[in-house]
């Protein structure tokens, strides 16, 4: 299930603590029991997971990139069964993630009642191929779409 791994690397690199990669999960390196769990490494980069491998070093560069999803306080702003909302924060940026495990789009409209009116408005979104730009309204409502069984990540630097 390649969207369930990427989904799981997304939730590593973007919640508190260090993440732990297991040599050839980050190129969809197949195991099994002990013994096949402990074979070398696949150095044939034709046979890798260019998706996962692609996904998996953009979520390593955000995560230099970002201050606060290396050392951010973690508060969860929505959840259900099949989706998460948190926030990550230091006094210079801002990250909000969605893990959207459910087979459908999740969409929300966030309430940041808490966002100082001074601090920037506009959100990126960082995870796409393509970066999209998010304004908050002036109730201080975010507007949000993720994928089905994909990860959004939506950062801005503040003050």
């Amino acid at each position: 299930d390649e969207d369930g791994v990427a989904l799981c690397f997304s939730s590593m690199l973007t919640v508190p603590g260090a993440p732990c990669i297991y040599y050839g999960d980050e190129v969809g390196m197949a195991g099994d029991h002990d013994p096949d769990n402990r074979r070398s490494f696949d150095w044939d980069e034709l046979a890798w997971n260019e998706r996962l491998h692609s996904h998996m070093k953009r979520l390593i560069e955000l995560r230099k990139q970002w201050r606060c999803l290396r050392h951010g306080d973690f508060k969860i702003l929505q959840a259900n069964d099949r989706c998460i909302v948190f926030r990550r924060r230091t006094a210079d940026d801002e990250a909000i993630v969605v893990l959207n495990a459910d087979r459908q789009p999740f969409t929300s409209k966030l309430s940041l009642p808490d966002m100082d009116e001074r601090e920037p408005q506009v959100f990126l979104e960082a995870l796409r191929e393509q970066e999209q730009r998010h304004s908050m309204s002036p109730d201080r409502t975010l507007s949000l779409q993720v994928d089905a069984r994909k990860a959004g990540l939506f950062v801005r630097r503040r003050l």
